[in-house]
């Protein structure tokens, strides 16, 4: 069994008081993976993924209290319940998990769309399937429940004999009392990336990635009706890779938050844009990531959350795109806060100790934020190539504060990498600071290095240390905004 490893903890004053905030993880003995996360009447959190036993991919549902400590798991036990990564809870003491389940036909293999319902300690309630076609594998990506009612399904469909993916759209009358389906003649879909619904005019907007048709992006959009009926189609101007998520922000307009790439210099950062529902674009800004490929949105699922005067967004900082899935290099949670003018207020770091993923963000019922996904430490031996489960929740400012565990990690406004390093370590600032003091100290406390960073990134050479372990600490404006230790090989 891999042993928690506590996070570098970093002594930021209390600017707020919150009892539920925390940052965890979740270790086993495989890989666990989670895609989505939502909260039931009783602050209990579910959370919906997958669990990778010797190759094979498992429905894993895993249930934690407010505090975020484990009440219980559930990992399917035969493969007609193998996959169902999305979770909802759908009204008191039912949880709703959507997937898939394959199974032989006389003609070939097929898989249909199945939703599970299980009560609050998973006990199986119902089990409920769909296909459309024979000889046709459909895989569930993304998921909307509205009104605990009606339930819209987005997959990616494989015929047996047509090499090209589709896009598909199923919509679910509850409890699994009328369906309608809608396929697309468009190939080349790579993934479905999110789905919203517009309340005023009763539209399904749909983002997905493939190739890019004009060039511009490989983020592609689509307008049904409440039918599932075609309406229109729109591939943005802004370059937008695959993992775009979507967001209803006004009345009249909603957002994408997506990976997108400087050409100049081919680093991929963050950028969020508004669109109005006919698709014309109002706003842009994009998340500045200094010089260094560092930052990427959280995968497949939902990225962007929205309160009533901030707009949230969270990324990986310090992705190295030739790693992945199984980056040796330590990464950060970034979580940044925009005002609803578009303006970047401030950024807060996470982890730095291990590959970090960030899958699903969403706000709790007692206005904190949580985000969800997957670790991966590659250096816990002896389960190597092994993900975690991580639960991050941090109160509307961006901050873990408890006072019943003071050593708790708390968010950190400047990092430093690479880690190890060897002639030069990066010191990273968050938007908030514009200069910064870095200092080094020997393991006898004695100081080694001080300079002053002037930019949100910058190099300082550490040529002139021997190998060994340092401690830094960065401070601006009279405080520390950064701590821990950096190893020079």
């Amino acid at each position: 069994m891999k042993q928690i490893l506590i996070i570098i903890t970093l002594l930021f004053p209390l600017f707020s008081i919150c009892q539920e905030t925390y940052f965890k993880f979740f270790p086993s003995e495989v890989t666990d993976e989670v895609i989505c996360v939502d909260e039931d009447q009783d602050n209990n959190f579910f959370l919906g993924g997958l669990r990778y036993i010797n190759g094979e991919a498992k429905s894993y549902l895993l249930k934690i209290d407010k505090e975020g400590n484990k009440v219980k798991d559930f990992t399917a036990s035969n493969n007609n319940q193998s996959c169902s990564p999305y979770i909802f809870c759908a009204g008191p003491n039912r949880v709703l998990a959507v997937g898939y389940s394959d199974s032989v036909t006389s003609t070939g293999l097929l898989s249909r769309i199945c939703v599970w319902e299980y009560d609050s300690n998973f006990n199986l309630i119902s089990r409920n399937c769909c296909t459309f076609g024979e000889n046709v594998r459909q895989f569930p990506q993304e998921c909307l429940l509205l009104n605990d009612s009606v339930m819209y399904i987005g997959s990616v469909v494989a015929p047996e004999d047509d090499p090209n993916l589709h896009l598909s759209i199923l919509k679910i009358g509850l409890p699994f009392d009328s369906l309608a389906y809608f396929q697309s003649p468009l190939t080349g879909v790579q993934t479905i990336s999110d789905l919203i619904y517009n309340e005023i005019d009763s539209t399904l907007i749909v983002s997905y990635g493939g190739s890019p048709f004009k060039g511009t992006s490989y983020a592609k959009i689509i307008k049904l009706d409440h039918n599932l009926n075609h309406l229109s189609s729109y591939e943005p101007l802004v370059f937008f890779l695959i993992n775009s998520s979507l967001l209803n922000f006004t009345d009249t307009s909603f957002l994408i938050t997506s990976s997108t790439t400087n050409w100049e210099i081919r680093h991929e950062h963050l950028i969020t844009a508004e669109y109005s529902y006919d698709f014309n674009l109002i706003n842009t800004i994009e998340i500045p990531n200094g010089n260094a490929d560092t930052a990427m949105t959280c995968g497949d699922a939902k990225n962007t959350m929205v309160t009533d005067s901030i707009i949230y967004t969270v990324g990986t900082y310090h992705f190295v795109a030739y790693q992945y899935p199984w980056q040796h290099d330590p990464s950060w949670i970034l979580i940044n806060r925009i005002s609803k003018n578009f303006e970047l207020i401030d950024q807060h770091f996470y982890g730095g100790d291990a590959f970090y993923m960030p899958y699903d963000m969403k706000g709790t019922k007692d206005g904190n934020v949580m985000v969800i996904g997957s670790r991966y430490d590659s250096q816990a031996w002896p389960h190597l190539y092994q993900k975690d489960i991580f639960v991050l929740c941090v109160n509307n400012e961006g901050l873990i504060v408890n006072i019943d565990q003071p050593t708790a990690p708390k968010a950190q406004e400047a990092i430093v990498f690479p880690n190890p390093g060897s002639n030069y370590l990066q010191v990273k600032l968050a938007v908030q600071h514009k200069n910064a003091i870095i200092r080094l100290f020997d393991t006898n406390g004695r100081a080694m290095l001080e300079k002053e960073v002037s930019c949100d990134e910058e190099r300082v050479s550490t040529t002139h240390l021997r190998t060994g372990t340092y401690i830094y600490s960065i401070t601006a404006k009279g405080k520390v905004i950064g701590q821990g230790k950096w190893i020079k090989n």
